[in-house]
């Protein structure tokens, strides 16, 4: 696994953003979308894109990267050809579609509480997502999330890059995930449940005396 060490070094150095400019054409911008085309989006409803989870899991490929765009809203308007074959979603459906539609059932929600914060501050922010195929496959995505700005410098959307995750830090992160998804589905409401899980899941990075990043890239390091 020193490859995977490796690899996983140079992000936390760099970030993709310069693994992006080397691996893929500039991605279709949101903005140059016709005004119908974009009405059509933001009109759209979010509906279920997944079967029933069954229980398999589906690997993103080792040395491909999926990449989509999400607009404020939080929908989905573009993906990458890696994206669609992975997921297997359908494209009409997907596009306009809310990209909370692309998480598992039993992805715990408090992880993004730790995503807003950085992407509100307008800095990059990781994290090990656990996503969702369209016949219920699930499978482990390590992830950053950009902040996306338009020609005016404002703020238009996300841009989030997924790519296989680490097996050393899934052993860490497969356990601590399902105690915070349990801790949110045992509470009498969404956002208490979710509450819950972060001040759990603050607690046990204390006691570690970890970030979430902290802990993500020093598990990586060390498979």
């Amino acid at each position: 696994m020193r490859g995977h060490c490796g690899e996983y070094n140079a992000i936390l150095r760099h970030g993709f953003s310069v693994l992006l400019t080397r691996l893929f054409a500039p991605i279709a911008d949101f903005n140059k979308m016709s005004s119908s085309q974009t009405a059509a989006i933001q009109r759209r409803p979010s509906q279920r894109l997944y079967a029933q989870p069954t229980g398999r899991e589906v690997m993103i490929p080792e040395h491909e990267i999926m990449v989509s765009e999400v607009d404020l809203a939080g929908k989905i308007t573009y993906c990458n050809d890696t994206f669609w074959r992975v997921t297997g979603f359908p494209r009409q459906l997907t596009l306009g579609t809310a990209n909370h539609q692309t998480w598992h059932p039993d992805m715990p929600r408090a992880i993004f509480r730790l995503l807003s914060a950085r992407l509100d501050a307008g800095k990059d922010a990781f994290a090990y997502v656990l996503g969702i195929t369209a016949e219920g496959r699930h499978f482990w995505e390590f992830t950053q999330v950009v902040p996306t700005y338009g020609p005016d410098g404002k703020r238009r959307g996300l841009m989030i890059i997924r790519r296989a995750g680490n097996p050393g830090t899934l052993r860490i992160i497969i356990p601590l995930y399902q105690k915070l998804r349990a801790i949110e589905l045992g509470a009498a409401s969404k956002d208490t449940g979710i509450s819950r899980a972060k001040m759990a899941l603050d607690a046990i990075l204390d006691e570690l005396g970890q970030s979430y990043e902290d802990l993500i890239f020093s598990q990586a390091a060390t498979d």
